[in-house]
């Protein structure tokens, strides 16, 4: 059978994820080399779908741990697929009250910086004149 012929092909990376594709060949020899790794890689990710388990169109972006994690739940039989492992992770963070909680903490968050920049706007801005040149106005006085 002819070997087929096969293209080069481009791509940019980051030196900081170049090295970690290097430190897990360094532990993974069985790929050879980063060509045969990224391909590899390419064609799983192909075969296991995009990840939109909420709606059309959404998309989950996970740390490398956390995905690893649950591709390894899915190979062991714990869940169907992994929009279905993130779709029970989700549902039971939801009923855990801990999607709330960092609703929260991110209401509190925004809150907290929004009564800083009351604060500076009452203590440096001029009464009366929110614009930058008041503030500049202010200073000189």
């Amino acid at each position: 059978m002819p070997m087929e012929k096969e293209e080069k092909v481009t791509i940019r990376i980051s030196e900081a994820d170049l090295l970690e594709i290097d430190q897990y060949l360094e532990v993974h020899q069985s790929y050879g080399s980063r060509s045969e790794f990224i391909r590899t890689a390419v064609f799983d990710f192909m075969n296991r779908g995009i990840v939109t388990p909420m709606a059309e169109g959404a998309e989950v972006q996970l740390d490398g741990t956390t995905l690893d994690t649950l591709y390894k739940a899915v190979e062991r039989g714990f869940f169907n697929n992994i929009n279905e492992a993130i779709s029970i992770v989700l549902n039971e963070a939801s009923s855990e009250g801990i999607i709330n909680n960092i609703i929260k903490r991110k209401i509190e968050g925004k809150k907290a910086s929004e009564d800083l920049f009351e604060e500076y706007d009452r203590r440096v801005r001029p009464i009366g004149n929110a614009s930058s040149l008041g503030a500049r106005n202010l200073k000189s006085r």
